[in-house]
C-alpha cells in the first residue's frame, strides 16, 4: 500500500508537513518494535542486537517518574551519538509531555516519536511541529478509539498504533480478542481511509512461546495489522516473521504475476486473477522486496 504523505492529503503543505513526509519510509515499512525502558541505557545496544526493524526508548510507563530526567538524558546521548531509534513520549495530558519534546527537538538519530494515551488531533501537531519528525498516534483510551479516523487524518500523523492493555483497563474489560475486535478494526479502517500504512498491534503479554507469539501476529497481519510492538528480545524473531510473506504465499504471487493478461481476468490453477487478485500479489511480492 503506497502512503499518502501530508502534501497529497493537504495541498497548503508546509515545509515542516513535506519534511515528515520524507522520514515515513521506515516507519511504514517495520514491523516488529522492541521497547527499551529510556533509564536502561545499557539495554540500548541489546535492544538493537535482537534484531527488532524499529528500537523504541520508552519514556513513559516503563520510566519510575523519578528516572524520567535520567531516561532524557541517557536517550539524547543514544540519538546524538550515533544510535537510532522511536521514543515513546508521555501522554498531552502528563506534565512531563512537554519536557519531553524538549530534550527531543532535532537529534539527528531520532526517527519518530510514539505518543502515548493519544485522544486528539492538537497533541498530534504539537509534538510534529516541536520535535520536526512524524508521530504515531497510541490508541489505548475509549475516546482515541472514538476519534481515531481524526487521529489517523493528522497532517502528523505517520502510523497508528494499539496499546490493548491501557484500552480495556480504560473500558473496563478483559483483555481478549474477542473484546478488542471492534477497536482493531476501527484503527485498520482509520488507516486504510488515511493513506497510513497498517497499524501496529498491541504487545504480546507471553515471553517464553515463540509459537504463541507468531501464531497470535500471523492471525493479526491477517486481519490487517502491518506489525506489533513488543517488550521482550525473545518476541521480535517471531513477529519479524509473522508479518511476513511466507515461501508459499511468495510462490502464489509470483504465479498469479506470471499468469496475469492485460486482456482481462485470466486464471491460475482454477482460480481466477482480475485486478484485485492481482494488486494483492504485487503488495505481497513488495512487502519482501521482490
Amino acid at each position: 500500500m503506497r502512503l499518502r504523505t501530508s502534501d497529497e492529503r493537504n495541498p497548503t503543505v508546509t515545509k515542516h508537513q513535506a519534511e515528515i513526509a520524507v522520514t515515513r519510509h521506515g516507519i511504514a515499512d517495520s514491523a516488529s518494535w522492541l521497547f527499551v525502558p529510556g533509564h536502561r541505557p545499557e539495554q540500548f545496544a541489546k535492544g538493537i542486537a535482537a534484531a527488532p526493524q524499529m528500537l523504541v526508548l520508552d519514556l513513559e510507563d516503563g520510566v519510575p517518574v523519578s528516572e524520567k530526567a535520567q531516561a532524557r538524558q541517557a536517550i539524547t546521548e543514544w540519538l546524538t551519538h550515533g544510535g537510532v531509534g522511536c521514543v515513546r513520549v508521555n501522554a498531552a495530558s502528563s506534565p512531563e509531555f512537554s519536557r519531553d519534546l524538549e530534550v527531543l527537538r532535532r537529534l539527528s538519530g531520532l526517527r519518530c516519536v510514539i505518543l502515548s494515551k493519544s485522544e486528539d488531533v492538537a497533541a498530534i501537531d504539537e509534538a510534529a511541529e516541536e520535535i520536526d519528525r512524524p508521530v504515531i498516534p497510541l490508541i489505548e483510551t475509549a475516546l482515541g478509539v472514538a476519534n481515531v479516523r481524526s487521529l489517523a487524518a493528522a497532517a502528523g500523523a505517520a502510523r497508528l498504533a494499539l496499546g490493548a492493555v491501557d484500552l480495556t483497563l480504560d473500558l473496563g474489560i478483559a483483555n481478549d480478542d474477542e473484546n478488542l475486535a471492534h477497536a482493531r478494526y476501527e484503527l485498520v479502517l482509520a488507516s486504510r481511509v488515511a493513506g497510513l500504512a497498517a497499524p501496529l498491534d498491541s504487545v504480546p503479554m507471553n515471553f517464553g512461546d515463540p509459537d504463541a507469539i507468531y501464531t497470535m501476529s500471523h492471525l493479526s497481519r491477517q486481519r490487517g495489522f502491518g506489525g506489533r510492538m513488543c517488550i521482550h528480545p525473545s518476541q521480535v524473531s517471531p513477529i519479524n516473521r509473522a508479518y511476513l510473506p511466507d515461501e508459499a504465499e511468495l510462490k502464489w504471487a509470483r504465479g498469479v504475476i506470471e499468469n496475469a493478461s492485460e486482456d482481462g481476468p485470466s486464471q491460475m490453477e482454477g482460480s481466477m486473477i482480475d485486478l484485485p487478485v492481482f494488486e494483492r500479489a504485487r503488495r505481497i511480492l513488495a512487502a519482501r522486496g521482490v
